[in-house]
């Protein structure tokens, strides 16, 4: 990809061979799971530099459910999950109803042994959302 992006003049060819030189494989973040407490920490730490807030942390359950997603974009999507939750939380500490719908219906989803959309269509029928 990195070639293609060199070829089209996006991006520099002779930095494309320099970098070439050490491969870096960096797992997906669902992989790594053990890194999302430090990511979120650093995170909301970095919210609150920017906009004044004192949010410390949050709840043990906050937590398993963020470790019960599988984030399919990645340290990206983490980052914006967390600023999601530091924007509607009232408190110094995050909560659950904090979170993200699509997080939420996740983990729901996933103790019925569906797929999340299945779980929104059937609150959808019924008149739930």
């Amino acid at each position: 990809m990195g070639l293609e992006l060199a070829k089209e003049g996006r991006f520099r060819e002779d930095l494309f061979y320099r970098l070439r030189v050490f491969g870096i494989s960096v797992p997906p973040l669902a992989d790594r799971l053990e890194d999302v407490p430090s990511l979120i920490d650093h995170f909301i730490t970095a919210f609150n530099g920017r906009t004044g807030r004192e949010i410390k942390g949050l709840t043990s359950e906050t937590l398993k459910l963020l470790l019960s997603y599988h984030y399919p974009g990645n340290v990206r999507e983490l980052e914006a999950v967390v600023e999601h939750m530091c924007i509607v939380s009232d408190g110094e500490t995050i909560r659950p109803s904090d979170l993200p719908p699509f997080i939420l219906d996740a983990a729901v989803a996933r103790e019925l042994g569906v797929h999340r959309t299945t779980v929104w269509r059937m609150a959808r029928r019924y008149g739930l959302i």
